[in-house]
């Protein structure tokens, strides 16, 4: 059982109150750069704290109470029917999940006429433009606090509020009962496992509908859902071990995926002034998979390993976040919701290596160095486009290296990893698509036992600040751009 009690989040919002501006943004080379304009001339006033009113104030608890119970039940026969090396396994699994989902926002806009250069800040860095003033967060809390008797609700906000505190609630249960029957046979270097599992979800949300009325303005009305499907998942696994620094296995499986409970209930998330909608899907499938895996380990001596595997999996209604710009439910509103693609498809090659280097050169001993890669080619479609995409989220190249040492007290690791870019998400047409660009990341881990009880440690990640990068379309037109800069922690560990 998890809860989340977020009782207290406070928002203020001020707006400029001062001459219209204007902005001429230039995107396509990178970086995009803008201009502030007012009357067709530069203007650097939006800069000033000073020049912005006091306009809202939106409250926005939140309460989550998950829990997750789990009951199982399993037998074994070895020598089942007589036969040497074989054992027959069979068992229960029952799971129920419940969450449970209160989000409140609430906007007080009849407020004191004050400006927000009474909470005005040393101005902070930034490398790519400035920001202008700071803003003192702690003082506008003290401020909200002590006038808290003059920050009301207006009249006419009642019922907008209604709806903004209500459209993200949503109560989902969902009850899994499975069973399952394999059978393990051992002769000399074979093992062969074949069984099935079968799996039956139960599956019921309430939350809330959003719709436009005949004079075009927003309701909601509360929505119950229900469903209930049955799985079959049989599977083959052999393993062959035809000496003993050699492993191969080979598999054939079947698994499920069920949607989260937030893309499947039937809640929303509104921003007015966006005019951006944010949903889930209750006619959200769970997508299935079929696979198959051939992987050969080899273990040569010295603490060393070599892997090779490959993979291919078949999906069927895999689950993709896709954004609308024209949704004809909710006109003039950007939307996105989960939805069920058509069918996808993964191909791929896993390599990995260990090693200890003090079994090739004495003056070695202790340093290890190892290496993994991933290399997919994947296929993803969806109903409205007509293009094959990648599968969203999965970086077709990912590698990592690192080299350790380990002597005595002391032990240490530098560790180099790459992700190549990936599809993040699916918009109206190729303009709108969203894109995750490549990104490398070097780590430096240490540790130095003084003694039994007390270790040192030392970690230093991000020493490449290499930057989170987003564009839509094309590499040119950057969507968003963040950087975090190395961090560094040193701490002690004690065991008593």
């Amino acid at each position: 059982m998890t809860d989340e009690n977020v009782p207290d989040e406070i928002e203020g919002r001020f707006e400029n109150d001062q001459s219209p501006l204007d902005a001429v943004v230039r995107q396509g080379a990178g970086m995009p750069t803008f201009q502030i304009l007012s009357g067709g001339a530069a203007d650097t006033s939006y800069l000033d704290n000073a020049n912005y009113a006091f306009d809202r104030v939106v409250l926005a608890p939140k309460f989550v109470d998950d829990d997750d119970t789990n009951l199982n039940f399993n037998v074994e026969r070895a020598e089942a029917f007589g036969v040497a090396g074989f054992t027959l396994s069979g068992g229960i699994d029952l799971r129920f999940k419940r969450k449970v989902t209160d989000v409140g926002e609430t906007e007080l806009r009849n407020v004191p006429d004050i400006r927000l250069d009474q909470f005005t800040t040393g101005a902070p860095g930034y490398p790519f433009h400035p920001l202008g003033d700071g803003i003192s967060s702690a003082g506008f809390v003290d401020f909200f606090n002590t006038n808290r008797s003059s920050i009301l609700e207006r009249p006419q906000d009642v019922e907008d509020n209604l709806i903004l505190n209500t459209a993200e609630d949503y109560s989902a249960d969902e009850d899994v009962s499975a069973g399952y029957l394999m059978g393990t046979w051992d002769s000399g270097p074979w093992r062969f496992i074949v069984g099935a599992r079968v799996e039956h979800t139960e599956y019921s949300a309430q939350g809330s509908e959003l719709n436009f009325d005949d004079s075009g303005d927003l309701t909601i009305n509360p929505r119950s859902v229900e469903s209930s499907y049955t799985n079959v998942l049989p599977g083959i696994h052999a393993r062959f071990t035809p000496r003993d620094d050699l492993v191969i296995r080979a598999a054939w499986s079947n698994t499920i995926a069920r949607p989260s409970f937030g893309d499947q209930s039937p809640r929303f998330e509104i921003n007015n002034e966006d005019l951006e909608i944010n949903m889930g899907n209750p006619d959200l499938e769970p997508y299935e998979s079929s696979n198959l895996d051939l992987l050969l380990d080899w273990y040569p001596g010295g603490g060393s390993v070599m892997s090779v595997g490959v993979f291919s999996k078949e999906l069927d209604s895999y689950i993709v976040e896709r954004t609308f710009q024209n949704d004809a439910q909710f006109p003039g509103f950007e939307v996105t919701r989960p939805v069920n693609g058509t069918d996808a498809s993964i191909r791929g090659i896993e390599l990995n290596l260990e090693q200890e280097l003090g079994r090739w050169a004495p003056a070695l001993d202790g340093f290890l160095v190892g290496a993994n890669a991933t290399l997919l080619d994947t296929e993803f479609t969806v109903d409205g486009r007509t293009e094959t995409f990648s599968l969203p989220q999965a970086a077709e190249e990912s590698a990592n290296f690192y080299v350790g040492y380990e002597q005595g007290r002391f032990s240490g690791r530098v560790s180099y990893s790459f992700r190549g870019e990936y599809l993040e998400e699916i918009g109206d047409s190729r303009e709108f698509d969203v894109y995750v660009m490549e990104s490398q990341q070097l780590d430096l881990t240490a540790s130095f036992r003084v003694n039994d009880a007390i270790e040192v440690l030392f970690e230093a990640q991000n020493l490449l600040d290499d930057p989170l990068e987003l564009y839509q379309g094309t590499p040119a037109t950057t969507l968003q751009f963040e950087e975090y800069g190395a961090t560094f922690a040193i701490g002690l560990k004690g065991r008593f």
